[in-house]
């Protein structure tokens, strides 16, 4: 791929390039600053001391701040979802790599299919659909990692094939992929922000989607290697 292939990917897919950039030097930033990562991970109470989290019991100790979405943070809902796991725990970078992977191949076609700000308002309305959902179900656990939002873009791409055979076995495929992933990682990840993104995924998909009609460019454009044009 030259320069200007390059170049013409990142102004017709601007969206999906920007999030996985934003991802990136967010994860700097981690490794930069450790802190950061349990100051700004999604959490709906706890206790801070040091920049280190810790579990709350609802008593106060000296020294302690309360934290937390319950605790007025309620920019945590989202910005635990532009984390990812440090080097020295959970899946470590690969936690990263897996999720920028998976909105490199979702949100090409995602992007091309809703239009910029309908994949921003499903991306973002992913995410916090996984952020209430740890809200939720697990209020003591501090969650991060973009995982959310990747399974509310596989939701979005299942509701896409629904109206596209096309896609559908594809789209199956896909989902149980998804489905199994969380099943099996439900004690490394957060299964509950999984979840979450998917159902809220599917929605919003299902929103954004059936009242447009198919924005894919006319035969023998210039398309994304992995379009469902292409499979």
């Amino acid at each position: 791929m030259n320069t200007v292939s390059i170049w013409r990917q990142l102004r017709r897919l601007p969206v999906t390039y920007s999030l996985i950039t934003i991802n990136v030097l967010t994860y700097c930033g981690q490794l930069i600053r450790p802190v950061t990562t349990d100051e700004f991970s999604t959490l709906r109470r706890g206790l801070m001391r040091d920049g280190i989290v810790y579990i709350y019991d609802g008593r106060d100790y000296p020294g302690y701040t309360e934290v937390g979405i319950d605790a007025g943070e309620w920019y945590r809902m989202i910005t635990g979802a532009f984390l990812h796991s440090p080097p020295d725990s959970g899946l470590g970078p690969a936690h990263l790599v897996m999720n920028m992977v998976w909105i490199w191949l979702l949100g090409r076609v995602m992007e091309l299919e809703l239009g910029r700000i309908r994949f921003v308002m499903l991306y973002l309305g992913s995410a916090i659909g996984g952020g209430l959902m740890e809200y939720a179900l697990a209020p003591e656990a501090s969650a991060i990692g973009a995982s959310g939002a990747v399974y509310g873009l596989m939701g979005a791409y299942f509701v896409l094939s629904l109206r596209d055979p096309q896609l559908r076995r594809d789209a199956r495929t896909l989902l149980i992929v998804g489905v199994v992933w969380l099943v099996l990682s439900a004690q490394l990840t957060s299964w509950q922000g999984h979840l979450g993104g998917l159902l809220a995924g599917c929605v919003i998909g299902a929103l954004c989607l059936w009242p447009l009609g198919s924005r894919r460019p006319a035969p023998g454009t210039d398309l994304p290697s992995w379009h469902p044009d292409r499979l």
